[in-house]
């Protein structure tokens, strides 16, 4: 492992987060969202890495989180990112994972992936779009995966600082002889705290048995609307009684 060198090193920035969708709840283990050069580390020969993953757990009830928890974007904090052809390829993958059992990758159950190019930038956070539903009461698992970027000559560090986190911050990289997902404070790097913010919507997994929607879906062309019935049916309720729910609208319009 080696830490960035192309900074002074102790530089401390705090870049601005990009807009969350409105109705969204952002999870995060960053006590600040703060970015400190040279206090990140890269399984690298120095001029490029190899496989790197940077993982964090998201225990859902440590954030109020009753019900499921469907994640709409990844935000993760880039330290330095230098690609041979101006742009290198990342994975950001979301699994669920029982804590009985060990933090292995054999014991992650996949259910959300995708790639994205990060363009060369520093100091920095990057979000990406990314969709998996951790059901009520899971334990979500994010994994910010950097493939080996020796062969492109590709190189990144990720955002990082020693402020404080309320869990552990982990690193895989096999080709340095870290197999497992493992504390960074157990291989020798305890203020490497992972700048890392999920973003989804919370409370779509309940089935509102008094509450309809005509139509359930459709399409919308460009400056158009499309207008949705709402029927509430008070039949076998209980009289004055107060009835909550989350009506969720997802759509895959960016904005």
């Amino acid at each position: 492992f080696s830490r960035s060198t192309t900074a002074v090193a102790g530089e401390r920035t705090t870049p601005v987060r990009g807009e969350v969708p409105n109705a969204t709840n952002t999870i995060t283990h960053s006590v600040t969202q703060a970015i400190v050069t040279g206090n990140s580390v890269a399984c690298n020969n120095g001029v490029a890495h190899t496989d790197n993953s940077y993982i964090r757990y998201f225990t859902l009830t440590d954030f109020g989180i009753t019900g499921g928890f469907s994640v709409t974007q990844v935000e993760m904090a880039i330290e330095q990112a230098t690609g041979a052809g101006g742009t290198q390829p990342v994975t950001v993958n979301l699994y669920t994972w029982d804590p009985l059992d060990p933090f292995t990758f054999a014991n992650f159950v996949l259910i959300g992936t995708t790639n994205a190019l990060v363009p060369d930038q520093a100091a920095t956070i990057v979000t990406i779009p990314v969709t998996g539903s951790a059901p009520a009461g899971s334990t979500l698992v994010v994994e910010f995966f950097t493939p080996d970027g020796q062969p492109s000559g590709n190189l990144m560090f990720v955002g990082s600082n020693p402020d404080g986190q309320t869990a552990p911050s982990y690193l895989a990289a096999a080709d340095c002889g870290i197999t497992e997902p493992t504390d960074t404070a157990l291989i020798g790097f305890p203020t490497m705290h992972l700048v890392m913010n999920v973003t989804g919507t919370t409370g779509c997994d309940a089935d509102l048995t008094w509450l309809s929607v005509s139509p359930a879906a459709g399409t919308t062309i460009p400056t158009a609307t499309s207008p949705v019935t709402v029927t509430f049916d008070s039949t076998g309720l209980v009289q004055g009684a107060t009835y909550t729910g989350a009506l969720c609208i997802q759509s895959n319009d960016p904005d």
